[in-house]
C-alpha cells in the first residue's frame, strides 16, 4: 500500500497519475504483490480495504481528487501522507515492516524490547495514544537498562563497579541516565563517532524525548498526547536503539 502511494507521488508511470479509487487501489496493490511473487488472496483484498480506511483515519489520504473534484469516489494523498510515504525512516504505519527493519538493524535484539514496541505499534493503530506513548517509553527504558548493565560490567577501579551496580536499583531514571552518559562521553571523540556519528543526539536527545512523552502519558498531568509525538518517538526509536546496542558492543570488548 505504501509502495503504491509512493508510485502515485513520484508519478513513475502514466497509469499512476490518475486519482486514487478504492477498486483501483486494491487492483494495483494486488498487481504489485504478484510482481513480487506473492500469492494475493481474497483476504488480502480485505486487508487493503481495511488499510484504506486506516489511512483515511490517520490523515494520509482523504476524499476528493482536488478542489475542482472534492467528492468520492476519488481520493488524494495529503501533504502529511506525502511526507510519511517519502520518508526513509521505518514507518509505524507498517508494523510488520517496522519490526522486520528493527530486527535487521539490531540482530539479537532483546525480546522484552520487541514485546513493548510491538504493543506500542498495535495501540497506535487503534489510536490509543496514551498507551502507545507508555509502551514506547517502556521499550526505551529496557534498552537503557541493558546499556546500564554494560557500563556496570565495563567500568573498573575507584569503586566504579560498586557504584553502577547500586545505581541499577535507583528509581531516579534521569539521574541514572546522566551517570551513564558521563561514562559514555568520556570515550574519545573519534571512538564515539565510530560508534555513531550522531551519538549524543541519538542517545541523549531521543531518550529524553521519549521519556518526557511517556511521563506525560503515564501520570495524571492532564496533558494530551498528540499522535504526531507518538509517531516521532517511534520513528526515532530505531536509530536510538541501534546506537545503544553499538555502545553495548563496544563496552563489552573495551573495559573502561
Amino acid at each position: 500500500m505504501l509502495e503504491l502511494l509512493s508510485l502515485h507521488i513520484r508519478q513513475e508511470a502514466d497509469r499512476y497519475r490518475a486519482g486514487l479509487q478504492t477498486r483501483s487501489i486494491i487492483h494495483d496493490v494486488e498487481e504489485l504483490a504478484v510482481k513480487k511473487g506473492y500469492a494475493f488472496q481474497r483476504q488480502d483484498k480485505d486487508k487493503v480495504l481495511y488499510l484504506i480506511s486506516e489511512f483515511m483515519t490517520e490523515g494520509l489520504i482523504g476524499w476528493g481528487l482536488n478542489y475542482d473534484n472534492p467528492e468520492p469516489p476519488f481520493m488524494h494523498i495529503s501533504e502529511y501522507g506525502r511526507a510519511v510515504v517519502l520518508s526513509q525512516k521505518p514507518q509505524p504505519y507498517d508494523p510488520d515492516g517496522y519490526l522486520a527493519n528493527l530486527k535487521t538493524e539490531i540482530p539479537g535484539i532483546d525480546e522484552t524490547i520487541m514485546i513493548y514496541i510491538t504493543e506500542a505499534l498495535q495501540t497506535l493503530r487503534r489510536n490509543n495514544l496514551f498507551s502507545a506513548a507508555v509502551m514506547t517509553g517502556v521499550a526505551s527504558e529496557r534498552a537503557f537498562e541493558l546499556l546500564l548493565d554494560a557500563v556496570s560490567n565495563a567500568v573498573t577501579g575507584n569503586g566504579q563497579p560498586e557504584k553502577f551496580e547500586k545505581l541499577k536499583n535507583d528509581t531516579r531514571t534521569k539521574y541514572k541516565f546522566d551517570e551513564v552518559k558521563k561514562v559514555v562521553m568520556q570515550l574519545p571523540v573519534q571512538r564515539r563517532n565510530e560508534i555513531d556519528e550522531n551519538l549524543e543526539s541519538n542517545l541523549d536527545g531521543v531518550f529524553n524525548l521519549i521519556r518526557i512523552t511517556r511521563n506525560d502519558a503515564g501520570h495524571p498531568t492532564g496533558k494530551k498526547v498528540r499522535r504526531e509525538d507518538v509517531l516521532v518517538n517511534l520513528s526515532v526509536f530505531v536509530p536510538y536503539c541501534k546506537c545503544i546496542y553499538r555502545l553495548i558492543g563496544h563496552l563489552e570488548k573495551n573495559p573502561i
